[in-house]
């Protein structure tokens, strides 16, 4: 075993007992400091996704689940999520409109013969069409 560290050792240029103590060894760099420099990372990129908000889809007036006026998105705000409102008769989709939403509600109301259903959504374009 120790022959085949030997070879690792001269091949990467980390002293031996580096790699017999199962730490990264890279030339002029301190094992901590790359932990260190992927905890950062990581924080940055939360801290990115929170500052950038919820992101969601928009469209004035949807007719057969394709965007006929109003496409675009839209970014949450404060008690906002991603909402979709679908108006059925029967079966058969008639229309929908897609935004962010204050205090958004999920619910089913009915007017005669038309069903208009609301949906809430927490994710990144989830209210898609």
């Amino acid at each position: 075993m120790i022959k085949h560290l030997s070879f690792i050792k001269q091949a990467s240029g980390c002293p031996f007992q580096s790699l017999t103590q199962h730490t990264f060894c890279h030339r002029n760099k301190h094992p901590m400091r790359k932990m260190n420099t992927l905890l950062l990372a990581s924080l940055f990129l939360l801290y990115l996704q929170e500052v950038t908000g919820l992101k969601c889809n928009t469209c004035i007036y949807t007719e057969g689940w394709k965007c006929m006026a109003g496409q675009g998105t839209c970014i949450a705000k404060e008690n906002e999520l991603c909402s979709t409102t679908a108006y059925f008769r029967g079966e058969k989709h008639m229309h929908s409109t897609h935004m962010c939403k204050y205090k958004c509600l999920e619910e089913e109301s009915y007017k005669k013969d038309l069903l208009r259903v609301t949906l809430c959504f927490d994710k990144n374009f989830c209210n898609a069409f």
